[in-house]
Parts: structure tokens; sequence; C-alpha cells
């Protein structure tokens, strides 16, 4: 098909070119990846190969959850713990926006069926405004959503406020009243000084990275992490990013800095140093045991699967 279009007489009309990279994009896909598919395969693997009481909370992409008909995939829905949606009232298109009706519509028609399937959710609203911190948060109280705004897009500081504040012990996700969303500790020169702090915090669920600039928490660091102060036991969830690959771990080798593995598409125009990987492929599938395994041996009570809706660029880039 292809070599029949090199061969038509107007080939220098960009009307033409147009039509042969949408005949090579068409190629492309029917070499058989759905990528929608791929993900939730990658969802199962990863509920598959963990423990049977290990928290699984993936992040945006909602419309993973239902089918071409609009039924929800119950198979798919029965391997997560929550849902966690970003900018659904705040943050979009920019930090501190208020997130145009058109944008949220279908998102929380989506997440008020989810949350009737009695799935806990999240929303992550950005915004340090103290109207819109008000806002966000009877929103999502009015959807019963556990909500938490972040001081920066980049998610570096400890919002102190907490909403529901509770001496129970959190062994289920349903149980709690309110989560910390703390993805790059950058500012805290040291470690001690980071766990001392989150230590402090009265928070429920606190959503963390697994390393302090590139050095693993350990089982230690998590014990000291994981029983509130005013009483309680609280759940800890690792941060973990499975649609882009992340120049900055320690599974990124050198050589990619050259030239990128096959696997590894293209850089994310809006957060630089992430990568588009495709997901399905063997090498990113061993990156994710490898990084499962370690969440797993740490103590952490789960993962965050970031980035989910990674399946839904290869459309837009195409």
């Amino acid at each position: 098909m292809i070599r029949i279009l090199y061969t038509y007489p107007y080939k220098n009309d960009m009307k033409n070119l147009i039509f042969l990279i949408s005949f090579i994009m068409i190629g492309i896909n029917s070499l058989g990846i759905d990528e929608k598919a791929e993900m939730k395969n990658l969802i199962l693997k990863i509920r598959d190969e963990s423990p049977k009481n290990f928290i699984i909370i993936p992040q945006n992409g909602t419309n993973i959850y239902f089918q071409k008909k609009g039924e929800v995939d119950k198979e798919l829905l029965g391997a997560v713990d929550g849902i966690t949606q970003e900018s659904l009232f705040y943050g979009y298109p920019k930090y501190g926006e208020k997130t145009p009706y058109e944008g949220k519509k279908s998102l929380l028609k989506n997440l008020k069926i989810l949350k009737s399937l009695d799935k806990v959710i999240m929303t992550v609203n950005y915004t340090n405004s103290n109207y819109g911190k008000w806002r966000s948060k009877n929103l999502a109280e009015d959807n019963s959503f556990l909500n938490y705004c972040p001081k920066d897009r980049e998610v570096t500081e400890i919002v102190e406020d907490v909403f529901g504040k509770n001496t129970e012990d959190i062994t289920s996700l349903s149980h709690a009243k309110n989560f910390l969303y703390l993805l790059n500790p950058e500012k805290f020169r040291h470690r001690a000084k980071y766990i001392d702090v989150l230590s402090k915090t009265t928070y429920d669920v606190l959503i963390i990275d697994l390393y302090f600039k590139g050095i693993e928490l350990t089982k230690d660091d998590l014990d000291k992490l994981r029983v509130k102060p005013q009483g309680g036991r609280r759940l800890i969830i690792g941060y973990f990013s499975v649609g882009e690959a992340e120049e900055y771990r320690e599974y990124w080798k050198e050589e990619w800095d050259k030239k990128l593995p096959e696997w590894i598409l293209y850089e994310n125009k809006n957060w630089g140093g992430n990568y588009i990987v495709k997901y399905w492929s063997k090498e990113w599938r061993g990156i994710i045991e490898e990084m499962l395994i370690k969440y797993i041996d740490t103590g952490f009570d789960g993962v965050f699967l970031d980035t989910i809706d990674t399946y839904e660029s290869f459309g837009k880039e195409e």
C-alpha cells in the first residue's frame, strides 16, 4: 500500500504528503496494538503480581473503565481500589485556573458512576487560593470524593491543612477521610528532616515516592511514617509512573541520552525528562516488575499508578 503511494503522480503536493502520512499511521495501527487494552493488561498484571491486600490507585484516564458501549469494565474495576483524577475542579488548563465546565463534564460523569460502584475517588486540584481550596473541598465533598490541593504544580510542598482529621486505624482505602500527595520533596535538604516532617502530618494516606533525591526509602523510614501523631495507623502508597519513563530514575541508562531505545518514543512536551513509552514492550514490563518488587519489599501498602492516560496520547500524536 505504501509502495503505491510513493508512485503517486503528485507526490510533491502537500495534500498527498498528508495522505501518505495518514496511510503510514493506518499501517502502524494495523499491527494490532490496542493501546487501551494494553494499559488494562498492564494494570491487571500489576494486580496479579501484588500481595492480596496491596492497594492499587490509578490516576486519570477514566475512560479505560468503560467499554465501547458505555458498559463498565468490571474486570478492570475489580482490580483497583481507588481512582484519582487531576484538575477536576481546578488546574486546567493552567495551575490555579478553574476547570471549564466542558473540561470536567464527562470526567465528573465517569467518576460518579465509578463512585456508585464503591470505588474511592480522589481528586487533585491545582490551586493555592483560599477560595479555590474551599470550593474544591466542597465540590469534592458534595460527591463524596476525597480532595487535595497542592501548593504548586510540581507538588513539592506539604499542605498542612487537613480536612477530616481522625484517630482511626486506616486498614482500607475506603476508611480514609483525607490524603497527602507529595511527588517531589526537593525542598527538603535531608532525608531525616523529610521523614520527620511527614511523620508529623495527620493525613490518613500518604502518597509519596520510593526515593528521596535518588536514595530509596527504607522499611524503618516507612515504620516512622505509619502511625499518625494523633493515633491510629495510616496507609503509605508509593508513586509509580507506568506510562512514561523518567530520565531521573535509576533504571535510566546513559546511552539513552544519546539515542532512545525503540520502545521509548518521545519526550512529553508538558513535563521535561518524561518520555512516552510503549508500555506493552518486554523491556518496560521488566522495569515495571523490578520497581513493583521494590515497593512491596520496602513495605508500601500499595502503589499509585500515574500516567495510565498515556494510552490516549497515541491517538493525539497521530
